[in-house]
């Protein structure tokens, strides 16, 4: 009878034992974000990682696997490639760039970007054009890149699809979007539109990464900040405060 006891004894405190242990195991993995009630929101920055998985909504168009195609109908934000015989005709999320010319269909994004851009004069504006697209071609056509899109309609008569464009900078070494590199030069206005990036992550973290982008291009006074009449006063102002 004292050896059942003792065996029941034994055998009770093992599988104590052994819950501890398990219950021990589970506290000891649990992420620490379970505690704060949330898990922590990663942010985006313009040199993306490139072993980060992308959101399984988008995809991916290699420069190796497509061609530049209609160089003459592209701007800054807007591009034409061809993949496997097909043509996509693209406009880049999150920025906007002067049109070339002011037409009944671009008179209210002409206006917003003359407001935007601190009342430049129009003319030099829209000839701004011309050296967005430059930009933007030159630097596709000298670096790697890759297209990133769900194929999110435009709703223009072009049949464009939004998509994000990284390019392997080589001059900078490092990855960047192709929205920030046109903001950081002063030729596009972050008034596009906006979505989650192709890691899943917050586009306001992104949205604020573009906002100090273009703070340091109206300081240096790059692309159409060098003409706009608000941007050279603010100059002048901290010229005078120095």
């Amino acid at each position: 009878m004292n050896q059942r006891l003792a065996l029941n004894i034994v055998l009770t405190l093992a599988v104590l034992a052994s819950i501890g242990y398990i219950i021990s195991t589970i506290v000891e993995r649990r992420p620490a974000y379970l505690d704060a009630g949330e898990r922590p929101t990663p942010t985006e920055t313009a040199e993306p990682d490139p072993n980060e998985r992308i959101d399984s909504q988008y995809t991916v168009i290699e420069k190796a696997n497509c061609s530049l195609e209609s160089l003459e109908t592209w701007k800054g934000d807007h591009i034409t490639v061809k993949e496997d015989g097909k043509i996509y005709h693209l406009a880049l999320y999150f920025v906007e760039c002067p049109p070339g010319e002011l037409t009944d269909r671009t008179r209210t994004k002409i206006t917003a970007l003359h407001d935007y851009f601190g009342s430049p004069p129009m003319d030099e504006m829209l000839a701004m054009s011309n050296a967005a697209r430059d930009f933007t071609l030159k630097t596709l056509q000298e670096n790697n890149f890759r297209i990133i899109t769900r194929f999110q309609p435009t709703g223009d008569p072009n049949n464009r699809r939004f998509a994000f464009v990284q390019v392997d900078d080589q001059a900078a070494n490092k990855r960047r979007y192709l929205s920030a590199m046109l903001v950081r030069e002063g030729l596009a206005a972050i008034t596009g539109k906006a979505s989650h990036t192709p890691f899943g992550r917050n586009q306001r973290k992104y949205l604020e990464f573009l906002t100090d982008e273009r703070s340091a291009a109206q300081q240096e006074l790059l692309g159409i900040w060098k003409i706009s009449r608000l941007a050279q006063q603010a100059a002048k102002q901290r010229e005078a405060q120095d």
